[in-house]
């Protein structure tokens, strides 16, 4: 989401500037200031981190809390005269807007569903909670949906094509004949033509910021807008994500980049396998603990790695492990659900085995827990891949003398848990299940 605050910040001292706007303007200026545009951005990531498994009617009760807590934090920010009484209400509805609200805080949309259809029906919600108008959801709907599009490898020209026959808006005309002709950019039947424009026409994060300013009006907005398209399709130049910094509060500096790291996790833990994509929040457990790393006490977030696996080994939750075949009996490279008999008969008979590793300077040896495919494809281990119940992983490996316990996902931000640990482990599941301890 930083195209879309990144945008904001460099457009917010030029918004509704009378005079001509040169192309080559200083982008990080004194007047800069982040406006409403990044606190909504922000309020929706922070909304659907928590709640984008969940139903709609949770999820858009999710983002009128987020909205309105953020709002409150920061009210000053420049929000429109009815979104500021929407703020201010205890039960607040929607108001049939089309303007271009909807579309600029929408970004996060983009980034964590698998499908196209999925990311369309996602920005539907995050816009009709306030933006019921058809134009104004139209317009949340085509942002995320070029973020989608752009992230997934698409051609600005197929993105184009796409826009105007699914959207309906009209890209015929250039950056300059935008420019000049009459326009009202707080709508998104205009405001979204000027933001597609400024991305189809830059060839660079920078350079699309550059063009959404330069076309003057509601600059903040449109930049906004633009740049978070072109965050999806660009990388943006790390001098840019330093100079932001300076204009923004800690708390949402510090939510900004959590939901965006959140993103990689989840970019990485996208799985052809569903079972295997469960397990994303063992991995955002372990997100949470490196960016909290040099905190003194950072045992809770041990304890909610442990939980997260937890409540998947309570679900019967899979992972794959690579194991060792020597007689190179298997042509597939995926046996799914093996049991753990039949893991241990195949075990006995020699034609499989665990493959542990090495990774510490006191030769211990630890069995790993990989909590995706892409994980296990990267480790290079053994080619051979079974998918097996996590609590029988942990069996196994606490049966085995010769090892100290399980590494998760060891050749990415790793964590080691001993047998002592997974032992603990299995009585919680027990319990979480209502088996009856002695």
């Amino acid at each position: 989401m930083f195209g879309a605050i990144i945008g904001d910040v460099v457009g917010s001292r030029f918004e509704f500037r009378k005079g001509n706007i040169r192309k080559d303007f200083e982008l990080f200026h004194k007047d800069c200031r982040f406006t409403d545009d990044t606190v909504m951005t922000v309020a929706i990531a922070d909304a659907l981190y928590q709640s984008y498994t969940n139903s709609v009617d949770e999820m858009q009760e999710y983002m009128i809390d987020a909205m309105r807590a953020w709002g409150k934090k920061y009210p000053h920010a420049g929000y429109g005269r009815r979104f500021k009484e929407w703020l201010k209400k205890d039960n607040p509805h929607p108001y049939y807007s089309y303007g271009n609200g909807a579309a600029m805080r929408c970004s996060f949309c983009g980034w964590i569903k698998e499908t196209l259809d999925e990311t369309v029906a996602l920005a539907q919600y995050s816009a009709e909670i306030t933006h019921n108008h058809p134009e104004g959801i139209k317009g949340a709907q085509c942002v995320a949906a070029v973020i989608f599009l752009a992230r997934n490898g698409k051609s600005k020209q197929e993105i184009k094509e796409y826009v105007e026959e699914d959207f309906g808006y009209d890209l015929s005309k250039t950056l300059r004949e935008l420019k000049e002709a009459e326009r009202n950019d707080v709508s998104c039947m205009d405001a979204l033509p000027l933001a597609l424009t400024a991305f189809m026409e830059g060839e660079s994060f920078e350079e699309v910021i550059r063009n959404a300013v330069w076309l003057g009006g509601d600059t903040d907005t449109i930049a906004a807008i633009a740049g978070s398209m072109a965050e999806a399709m660009y990388e943006i130049p790390m001098y840019m994500l330093e100079n932001v910094m300076n204009y923004l509060p800690v708390d949402i500096w510090t939510t900004a980049l959590r939901y965006t790291e959140a993103v990689y996790v989840l970019e990485d833990a996208r799985d052809p396998n569903p079972e295997y994509f469960k397990n994303i929040d063992i991995a955002y457990k372990i997100e949470d603990l490196y960016r909290n790393k040099d905190e003194k006490d950072n045992e809770q977030y041990y304890s909610n790695i442990y939980d997260a696996i937890i409540e998947r080994m309570a679900e019967g939750g899979l992972v794959p492990v690579p194991v060792i075949d020597p007689a190179d009996l298997f042509e597939e490279r995926q046996i799914f659900d093996m049991t753990i008999e039949e893991y241990k008969e195949c075990e006995e008979t020699g034609y499989l085995a665990l493959d542990p590793l090495n990774l510490v300077e006191d030769d211990t040896e630890w069995i790993p827990l990989f909590t995706n495919s892409k994980q296990c494809k990267n480790s290079m281990m053994s080619k051979t891949v079974i998918s097996m119940k996590i609590e029988d992983l942990i069996k196994i490996t606490l049966e085995k003398e010769n090892v100290s316990g399980v590494i998760v996902n060891p050749f990415g931000k790793r964590v080691f848990i001993n047998k002592e640990v997974l032992k603990e482990i299995l009585l919680r599941v027990k319990v979480a299940r209502g088996v009856q301890l002695n």
